[in-house]
């Protein structure tokens, strides 16, 4: 009465388990995609029959079985070999299969995963036409998966599902085979596209496929989609109800949304006609930048947002900025920019990980609803503080038609995975770079601080005509030269001393020379290393370091003048991840560069070259004792280091090089500037 058909590829692992379910099946048919491992001794030895067909897809490898599989019987049940029939499906198939009620069946099937049932987020029950009458049903190939092509009112419904075990070959085979799925998705998607207008009555119809299609057409529209569909898995269809399992799995099916989005831009792109490029003499633009940070905040990120606005607004461009409150540190106590400052109201910035993390997610959103007001503007630039922030810029440019620029300021999730805040393979770093990577992939334009930034971003699969080198800059007519003070040697460090900056070869130089009077230390700013830093020297009594707050901007250079050497340090775990913008400041004040870092580094480049100061090998602390001991009675080396730091800077890194650079890129009217470095 009931014969079996079973889609088959190198399925050793699953095939016996299938077999035993069906064992009461007089006529078990495998179609086979040559397999090369024991699929097929195994399906032999339980007395199914064997035959062979190159796939090219699901609708087409079944339509094959049921044509030249010679089946003997009325009914046909299709399955995959990672699905099992219960004994209760077992009864139900024969009862419906005797009252020919209907040609076909809808079956649904229950998700296992880690030996859970996903009762939730496996989107139970989701039915698919799998049990029908031989001469009646055919499939069509619809993204990756078969789809039925018959009238509802011949289509039943059986109570009873299938178990089906999609991740008994692990973790790694799953997202192999979604990754092909990805891409059949992607390209059923840009053909459906080729509708522009959406089709709102069929998602409404009582066929399923009709639905279906109208879904696909719809959720393509919608930015953002990895998170919606977390969210809704997770959330609205209470995927946080199957524990641990349900969100390791709801995590991977937003990469799998973010694989298939990625793809269907990538192919948008391929069909697109060629634009010309936007003319130099561009016109006056409406700009909206967004960044957590702005002024009067001192965070790098913030001043160097503020000079980027100046410049627009010089160049006649129309600039709006949507920021957070002003609670980083100090205050820049300078005149705003004349641009339009939008204040969001969230949380305020805290240094605790809740308290960030509150604060970011509130700016994310308040960003996101002030982006939808006023004009639509013609460009946005975001950049990295908090992260994910280009998905703002994704959603603004995807529903207000804008062009989409990311300065990166720090690159996720890497750093997160450098500092050893996210694990290299874990769901939420792929979810994150998934997520990314998505407005990379869909961005105008990509800034990275330095060489090491943009092999990194090549790395994740940015295409390297994307992505242009802008260094960090430095305000010569803020900082400049001054007259070096007399002994002692003094090494400043002015700014944040984060995570990502290396403090035990200092703090071991230290304790070397604690004795040694020709020598002192200034840290002036903040951070959370700066505080293990500073009971580090309280405990160990060491009267040559001084702590100081952030100072203001306007006393910036005052402050630098008192070094003889800038110090800037930088774990080798985050190079490229993280560029350290110290660097132009203290080249700026006429100050050779201590960096303590990796030669890989941008900092360490810009000393190779220019000739600018000294690298320490991370860990080196002797070495770093012997290059102090021998510059504090070598102060030549020292003025002729910091001169050819200043004509380096002046050359390549000053401010109004910097955002003209920047400028450029966003399509304001080109000038003469020097080459990048």
């Amino acid at each position: 009465m009931i014969s079996v058909l079973i889609l088959t590829f190198n399925e050793e692992a699953n095939i016996q388990r299938c077999l035993d379910s069906v064992a009461w099946c007089d006529d078990i048919l495998v179609v086979d995609s040559y397999s090369s491992d024991r699929t097929i001794e195994i399906s032999r030895a339980n007395g199914a029959r064997i035959i062979q067909n190159t796939f090219v897809n699901f609708a087409e490898q079944r339509n094959f079985g049921l044509e030249f599989g010679q089946i003997s019987n009325d009914w046909v049940l299709h399955l995959d070999a990672d699905e099992v029939v219960t004994p209760e499906l077992h009864a139900e198939l024969f009862a419906a299969a005797g009252t020919n009620s209907y040609a076909a069946y809808r079956i649904a099937s229950k998700l296992m995963f880690e030996g859970y049932w996903l009762k939730h987020s496996g989107m139970y029950p989701t039915y698919q036409v799998r049990f029908g009458r031989r001469d009646q049903l055919k499939f069509a190939q619809i993204g990756h998966g078969q789809r039925e092509d018959l009238p509802a009112s011949i289509l039943g419904t059986l109570k009873q599902p299938l178990l089906h075990y999609s991740f008994s070959k692990g973790l790694e085979d799953w997202f192999s085979k979604h990754n092909r799925y990805s891409s059949a998705e992607a390209a059923e998607e840009l053909r459906l596209q080729a509708d522009s207008k959406l089709p709102l009555r069929q998602l409404f119809s009582n066929n399923s496929t009709s639905r279906r299609r109208a879904l696909k057409i719809l959720s393509a529209k919608l930015p953002f989609r990895p998170i919606f569909r977390f969210f809704y898995m997770y959330v609205l269809r209470l995927g946080l109800l199957d524990g641990r399992a349900g969100l390791r799995y709801c995590l991977m099916l937003s990469i799998y949304e973010s694989l298939i989005a990625l793809k269907l831009g990538e192919l948008r792109r391929r069909s697109a006609p060629k634009q010309s490029p936007l003319p130099n003499s561009a016109s006056a633009m409406r700009i909206l930048l967004l960044n957590q940070f702005f002024h009067p905040d001192t965070a790098a990120t913030g001043q160097l947002l503020t000079d980027l606005a100046r410049e627009l607004v010089a160049r006649g461009h129309k600039v709006v900025a949507i920021c957070g409150g002003s609670e980083y540190g100090a205050l820049d106590h300078t005149s705003p920019p004349p641009v339009t400052i939008v204040r969001c109201r969230c949380l305020p910035f805290s240094r605790s990980k809740l308290g960030r993390a509150t604060s970011y997610v509130g700016y994310l959103l308040a960003a996101a609803a002030n982006s939808m007001r006023g004009p639509s503007p013609d460009v946005i630039v975001t950049l990295t503080t908090p992260p994910l922030l280009s998905l703002v810029g994704t959603l603004v440019k995807r529903l207000r038609g804008c062009r989409h620029f990311i300065w990166e300021m720090d690159l996720y999730p890497d750093v997160a995975v450098d500092l050893g805040l996210f694990k290299q393979e874990s769901l939420l770093t792929k979810a994150i770079g998934s997520l990314a990577d998505y407005s990379r992939l869909n961005s105008d334009g990509i800034i990275a601080l330095g060489d090491d930034m943009r092999d990194r971003l090549i790395s994740r699969g940015i295409p390297p005509g994307r992505i242009q080198v802008v260094h960090n800059w430095a305000d010569r007519s803020e900082i400049g030269p001054l007259p070096f003070s007399p002994t002692p040697l003094t090494i400043y460090y002015s700014g944040n001393l984060g995570l990502a900056h290396d403090t035990r070869t200092i703090q071991q130089a230290m304790l070397a020379l604690a004795s040694d009077q020709r020598i002192r230390f200034i840290f002036a700013g903040g951070g959370p290393r700066r505080n293990d830093l500073q009971k580090f020297c309280e405990n160990h009594g060491l009267k040559q370091v001084q702590f100081r707050p952030y100072c203001d901007r306007n006393q910036l250079n005052q402050n630098l003048a008192e070094g003889h050497l800038g110090l800037v340090t930088q774990i080798p775990a985050s190079v490229g991840s993280v560029v350290p913008s110290k660097v132009y400041g203290i080249m700026a004040a006429g100050r050779p560069v201590l960096y303590i870092g990796s030669n890989r580094a941008t900092p360490a480049q810009i000393i190779e070259r220019f000739n600018c100061g000294w690298r320490i090998e991370p860990g080196d602390s002797e070495g770093l004792v012997q290059l102090l001991t021998e510059l504090s009675n070598k102060p030549d080396q020292i003025y002729a280091a910091g001169n050819s730091g200043r004509r380096a800077f002046v050359d390549n890194f000053d401010r109004r090089i910097g955002v003209a650079r920047i400028a450029k890129i966003l399509g304001s009217k080109d000038q003469s500037l020097p080459a990048t470095v």
